[in-house]
Order: structure tokens, then C-alpha cells, then sequence
């Protein structure tokens, strides 16, 4: 449903294209928050790198694909709006803990 939702997504972007990026901007945003130190080293990367893989297709233009949708995601819900949400970053008893800086 989601890859529907906004005409980039919909006219450039394949629905798996899209579950990827929303997968990898959710992890980008739990680095942010969390801050690499929670995440083993090479854990996340490794993690992108099998969920551009896992896509059928020509690998480099499936990595472009994503990070335009990844790109058009960003717009349409920033990180900092997340935080917000019910089950932001704020929700989850979090409010005492200093946050990251948001330009990591």
C-alpha cells in the first residue's frame, strides 16, 4: 500500500524497491537513535547490502531505485516527525535519555 501512496513511489519505484527503503530508513533511524554502539559493526551494513540484494534485478540499478525510495520517504515522514508518533522514539521511555544529534 505504501508504494502507492505518493506518484514517485507509485511511477518510479518497484513495491519491493520501496518495502526495502522502508526497511532500511527504519534501521537508519534506530542508528540515529540508538546510535551505532547498539548495533554490532558491519551488522547494519551487511543488512543493507543483503536487502538490495535480495531484490530481483540488476543490483546497481535496484540500489538506485531504493534510494530513491528511500529519498521520497524521507519527505513524506522525516525522522524527526517519527518522534512524535505514538511509539516515537518518545514512547518508548526514552524521554530521560539524552537524544543523538540529528546530524550523525
Amino acid at each position: 500500500e505504501l508504494s502507492t501512496f505518493d506518484v514517485t513511489l507509485t511511477s518510479q519505484c518497484r513495491p519491493s524497491c520501496v518495502a526495502a527503503a522502508s526497511i532500511l530508513n527504519a534501521l537508519e533511524y534506530l542508528r540515529q537513535r540508538l546510535g551505532d554502539a547498539k548495533i554490532p559493526p558491519g551488522v547494519g551494513d551487511a543488512f543493507e547490502s543483503n536487502a538490495i540484494n535480495m531484490v530481483p534485478g540488476n543490483p546497481d540499478e535496484t540500489a538506485d531505485e531504493i534510494n530513491k525510495a528511500r529519498q521520497c520517504l524521507r519527505q513524506l515522514c522525516p525522522p524527526e516527525s517519527l518522534d512524535a508518533w505514538p511509539g516515537g522514539w518518545n514512547d518508548l521511555g526514552n524521554k530521560d535519555m539524552e537524544e543523538p544529534p540529528k546530524d550523525q
